[in-house]
């Protein structure tokens, strides 16, 4: 009778594991996939303020004419190279390197 007893009972919490573990299992694919979706709304966001970045700066240097510090230009290199290192380019880039091209660097802040 006691053998019966623990295997019934032992069948009972192996369910029960099993049970648990395979909820757990769900829960975390859930998470993974609620901050993949989230990572990439955040990647999204990063890129679009990269693009207005590079986009002002097309604005000021190419269309008006404005001169740019050199701490501006290094700015944008770095902003320029977390842009295309991430995968983006076409206009972005091709804006990048008109300013590149046009940029005239004032020495003086006055």
């Amino acid at each position: 009778m006691t053998n019966v007893f623990l295997n019934i009972v032992g069948g009972v919490i192996s369910g029960l594991t099993l049970a648990a573990l395979v909820g757990l299992w769900k829960m975390l694919r859930s998470f993974i996939r609620e901050q993949r979706e989230a990572n990439k709304r955040n990647a999204d966001s990063i890129h679009s303020m990269q693009r207005a970045e590079i986009t002002r700066m097309f604005q000021r240097v190419v269309e008006d004419g404005k001169p740019v510090t050199v701490e501006e230009m290094e700015h944008l290199d770095a902003l320029y190279a977390a842009y295309h290192g991430d995968g983006q380019n076409g206009v972005g880039t091709l804006m990048y390197e008109r300013i590149k091209e046009r940029a005239i660097i004032k020495t003086r802040t006055d």
